[in-house]
């Protein structure tokens, strides 16, 4: 009986050609990937479960492929391409919110993407060895239509350090973001801002990546196609 299912398992296997099981017995992730950059070179480095990664030459990190379905895959190579790129717009983006509202102070993390700024010294640790595929553009993009493009799944995440979060003024600080990220010409699915004035809590956010943290307020919401922020909420604790 075990060997009956195991050959039945296998017979599934090589007819799912658009599936996970598809994906990893005929490689069509690598297919994927050569299509869809033609100029770049991919070999297979391992699959686990819907998921291939890929060595790619000329870039440190490894791209992934995820199956979604019958003969549709999502990658994130565009994110590795640009991981440089994001970090300065992410920093970009923060200095300048943090200068209107008179900071200095703060920490970006998104998609294994990390940013410290202190004093006007920036840190960073861009790696993306470990990130889902997120990216759902089917087509290759120039870094401005990436950013620009609400299928690449963009988030902007950070934690800034005020002296009374309970003096900000909230509508204000609404506007002075999406102002910010609108004039970047960025559209993010996801925009959170967390804010503390409890210097102890703000440290341990350094070189931290997703932490559970002790923020006294939170602005949550995303962009709409323009880059101006809507559906966005303030939770405190």
């Amino acid at each position: 009986m075990k060997r009956r299912f195991c050959s039945l398992f296998l017979i599934l296997c090589l007819a799912a050609s658009g599936t996970a099981c598809g994906l990893f017995s005929r490689d069509l992730g690598l297919k994927h990937l050569k299509e869809k950059y033609p100029g770049y070179s991919f070999e297979f480095k391992g699959s686990a479960d819907d998921v291939a990664s890929y060595t790619v030459e000329g870039f440190d990190d490894s791209v992934v492929v995820r199956a979604v379905g019958d003969g549709v895959f999502y990658d994130n190579f565009l994110y590795v391409r640009y991981k440089d790129q994001i970090l300065d717009s992410q920093v970009g983006i923060m200095t300048e919110i943090c200068s209107r509202l008179g900071v200095d102070d703060f920490n970006i993390a998104t998609y294994g993407y990390e940013g410290w700024m202190r004093d006007g010294v920036l840190t960073s640790n861009p790696d993306t060895s470990g990130q889902n595929a997120r990216d759902y553009n089917t087509e290759d993009l120039s870094f401005e239509e990436f950013m620009a493009s609400a299928d690449s799944n963009n988030e902007f995440i950070g934690v800034i350090y005020l002296e009374d979060v309970d003096a900000i003024d909230r509508d204000e600080v609404a506007a002075i973001i999406s102002d910010v990220i609108e004039e970047s010409g960025c559209v993010y699915s996801l925009v959170r801002i967390d804010f503390t004035d409890n210097l102890d809590e703000f440290e341990y956010t350094f070189d931290k990546r997703w932490v559970v943290y002790d923020y006294q307020l939170m602005l949550q919401g995303q962009t709409d196609e323009n880059g101006q922020l809507i559906d966005f909420t303030w939770e405190e604790k």
